[in-house]
Parts: structure tokens; sequence; C-alpha cells
């Protein structure tokens, strides 16, 4: 896609991928403002399941907005695929801020970096949304030090059926190691369940490690 023109925006690089799909740096030709295009894998367009999820996260992260959560500009759906046009963020993920950049994060930064975290999350939980994959990678700080959450691709309403989650059950709903026990045993989830994920994210910046090492199954 880089060099191709989606809508106003032309596509200037890859800057993340993951197992769903690919995240591209582009810019409004009009604005010259610089937007992060997600796309969905083309192999699963035509998956009934991913495609819902992927939708699912339009439409959640569509009803934010807060200063520390990465705002949703646009969706676009045509024959090549599913977009979601997102705010830009120029900065770093906390996970390789840990690990690349401090190491262990001294107590003042990482309570203001928390407390940011918190702020979005305590927004997202009043709109009875949970995010469900807290972690270090789906946070990120800005230049200017500013916490913004990522990637609401599994979040769930509080009072949504529960069609989209149940056809979803054969996938891994989370990330292991940053897991609540209620997620790894399939039970119901709550607000609890990003407080928890939350709490993992403190010890690891202020520790350096995450209290469950490298644990990649929920086995």
């Amino acid at each position: 896609m880089i060099g191709e023109q989606l809508l106003n925006y032309k596509i200037l690089s890859l800057i993340g991928e993951g197992g769903m799909g690919k995240v591209f740096l582009a810019e409004d030709i009009n604005l010259q403002k610089k937007v992060a295009i997600k796309s969905l894998l083309p192999q699963f367009v035509s998956d009934a399941n991913l495609r819902a999820r992927f939708i699912q996260d339009a439409k959640i992260v569509s009803e934010l907005n807060h200063p520390n959560i990465v705002r949703l500009l646009h969706y676009h759906e045509d024959e090549s695929g599913l977009y979601l046009i997102l705010e830009y963020v120029e900065g770093i993920q906390l996970d390789d801020y840990i690990l690349n950049v401090k190491g262990i994060i001294p107590y003042q930064e990482a309570k203001d970096i928390m407390n940011q975290l918190l702020s979005g999350l305590s927004y997202a939980h009043a709109r009875k949304i949970i995010h469900r994959d807290i972690k270090p990678s789906n946070i990120l700080i800005d230049n200017n030090h500013q916490v913004k959450i990522i990637d609401f691709g599994i979040a769930k309403m509080l009072d949504s059926d529960e069609n989209l989650a149940k056809t979803m059950t054969s996938q891994e709903i989370g990330t292991p190691r940053y897991m609540s026990p209620e997620q790894i045993l399939g039970k119901h989830v709550s607000i609890q369940t990003d407080i928890y994920s939350a709490g993992l994210v403190l010890y690891e910046m202020l520790t350096g490690k995450c209290p469950y090492g490298e644990i990649t199954t929920i086995y």
C-alpha cells in the first residue's frame, strides 16, 4: 500500500503490524496532516468473526473522546478492505520505553504515566467500555509525555449482547501474561479486569519486568 492513496490520504510507510492487521503512516493531502491507518489483513476480510471484531473496534473508539485515548477520525470500507483512520501519535510504546530507553522508570514518572492511564480507563469505564488488553505495547507516550491508550479491538461493552464474544471463543481474548484471573478462566469480565492489568503495567514500570515473566499461552 505504500505510495498508494486511500480517500484523501497518501500512504507513507508501515509503522506497525499485528496478527490481524497493519498500521500505516499516512498524510492528508488536503490538510498536510499525518494520520495512522489501521487496515485489516486481506486474508481476514472475508472472515465474518474477525471482520465483526474490526468493525467493533471502529464503533467503540468512535464513542471515545479523551486526551489519553487515541481518537478515531474516520472509518472506511471498500472492495480492497476495511480501514480505520486514527489520530497519529508521534512517540514510543511503553514496552519499548521500558526496555530500550528507561529500564526501571522512576517513581514520580511512573506515577504520572499511571495517572494518565487510569484517567483514560476511567473515562472508558464510565461509558461501559472495558478494554480487555491493557499492556505496555498498547500504551503510547508522545513527545510531550502524554499517554495514549490504543487498540480497542477486543474491547467489550458492558451492556452489549454476548454474540460477538461467543463467536470468538476459539480465539484468545487478551495477552496471557497481562490477563486477569477471570480472563484466564473464561469468566465474566468487569472494569476490574482493566484495573488488574493496569496494576501489572505499574509493576513492570517500577521493576523493569512483568511478574509473570515470558508466559505466552493461557495454559
